[in-house]
């Protein structure tokens, strides 16, 4: 690609990691970004999609798919960030894309077809391959980055366990070993526990006891003052990617 590249940029939702990538790209090339769900989605793509030269998609998905599609027919290079949930089959937690048989033809199809596939980590790539079926010859691995000189410890560390863990659905939770945390909550009345990431409506199927301090969707900033602060990091998960959290 060079300087005058159109990229069609898309994700269903934001996280930081995902402006991250797209402020990057905007540094260099000519950008369009959208990112959203639902069957407007597919209208809000059409005024970059005649032009671009690349599209760049961030998890495999029933979305990312069609436009890898697309993309064939506008002779445009298409290119697909795995993050691990895209590789997820988890039938016992109802968790993972795979797990529904028309979902997961959709999303073989783009994994299978796209130019080039990022995997964050070896394992994604491993279960890409196994989950679509084919020998992975367009998949290339790199991690996320992270700024060392943003992620540092500073200050006087306080007397609580943190878990950071982005939980927008029971199934998600459950991955994310929330189930777990509750338990071991339980069992450590006199410890104070932190949890960042899940909204009050989740953490209630989970009967979370009193010394769990629940917090929704913090800022980077202030999430870095948290894990500046805390005594302990916990992360229960069942099944991690490449687990930002520990990264940071």
């Amino acid at each position: 690609m060079n300087k005058k590249s159109n990229i069609l940029f898309t994700a269903t939702f934001s996280t930081p990691f995902i402006r991250e990538d797209l402020l990057f790209l905007q540094k260099h090339f000519s950008v369009t970004s959208v990112i959203s769900s639902g069957p407007l989605t597919f209208f809000r793509w059409i005024p970059a999609l005649w032009k671009a030269d690349v599209t760049f998609s961030w998890f495999a998905s029933v979305y990312s798919s069609i436009l890898v599609l697309k993309s064939k027919f506008l002779r445009a290079h298409s290119v697909i960030i795995l993050g691990g949930v895209d590789v997820a089959k988890m039938p016992e937690l109802n968790y993972g894309i795979w797990n529904s048989w028309w979902k997961s033809m959709i999303v073989r199809y783009g994994i299978v077809h796209a130019d080039i596939v990022l995997a964050v980590d070896g394992s994604i790539k491993d279960d890409a391959i196994r989950l679509a079926k084919y020998d992975g010859r367009n998949i290339r691995i790199i991690p996320t980055g992270y700024d060392a000189r943003r992620w540092n410890p500073a200050g006087e560390k306080e007397q609580f366990i943190l878990t950071v863990a982005h939980c927008d659905t029971i199934p998600r939770a459950k991955v994310k070993g929330i189930d777990f945390l509750a338990d071991v909550a339980r069992r450590m009345p006199r410890q104070t526990f932190r949890l960042i990431g899940i909204t009050k409506e989740i953490a209630k199927e989970f009967s979370l006891p009193e010394n769990v301090t629940i917090l929704g969707t913090v800022l980077q900033d202030e999430l870095l003052k948290h894990y500046q602060s805390a005594a302990v990091y916990f992360q229960p998960s069942r099944r991690e990617g490449l687990p930002n959290t520990l990264c940071e």
